[in-house]
């Protein structure tokens, strides 16, 4: 088993000073503050990071060998390993979100709606209330369900796949909807 040199709690990148607010295993809150300097010429509160970290298992670059470590996710990886926000709050939401308590409002859509059982809890936390999803009245994708009601995918991948034990909605065939990708499931209501 690797050991990784575990990310620090505070530190310094590209002018800006980055203090770790909060952990839950791989998912961080960090306050990210501009340093008066060459690349900011005031300093300035610049909001809330919710990061998923990552790990390399050690590299050498120019004859220095760096140990395997725990990483920050770079420029490339933002929306999908890193989102930035103006408070504390909709970073933690998103914090929440990414363990599986979704925080988002029901938005109705159609006039039928379906609320999963809550049951259990996942991985030693508790699961939180799910939001009421509205299922569309034509047949949708988990994409199409995550769209119309503004939550992440995962809350509605978990919301189609309870409804679809709970015989709310049904499987009706897969299908291609993007020139790449594999092709989407499509469910409809009961």
């Amino acid at each position: 088993m690797i050991n990784y040199k575990p990310i620090e709690t505070a530190f310094t990148k590209n002018g800006f000073q980055f203090s770790q607010i909060k952990r839950d295993g791989d998912i961080a809150v960090f306050h990210k503050a501009a340093i008066k300097g060459p690349l900011h010429p005031l300093a300035f509160d610049a909001g809330f990071e919710t990061v998923v970290i990552t790990r390399h298992d050690g590299y050498e670059i120019a004859g220095v060998k760096m140990e395997p470590a725990e990483q920050y996710p770079g420029n490339e990886m933002w929306g999908t390993r890193g989102w930035t926000f103006k408070t504390l709050l909709e970073a933690s939401n998103k914090f929440d979100r990414l363990h599986g308590v979704p925080v988002a409002e029901v938005v109705s859509v159609s006039n039928v709606e379906v609320t999963p059982a809550v049951t259990g809890g996942h991985r030693g936390r508790t699961r939180g209330v799910r939001p009421t999803l509205t299922i569309p009245g034509s047949d949708f994708s988990v994409k199409d369900l995550a769209e119309a009601n503004k939550v992440e995918y995962p809350v509605a991948f978990l919301f189609v796949k309870e409804a679809e034990e709970g015989g709310t909605i049904k499987f009706l065939r897969t299908e291609r909807r993007a020139a790449k990708g594999k092709e989407s499931k499509i469910y409809s209501k009961v």
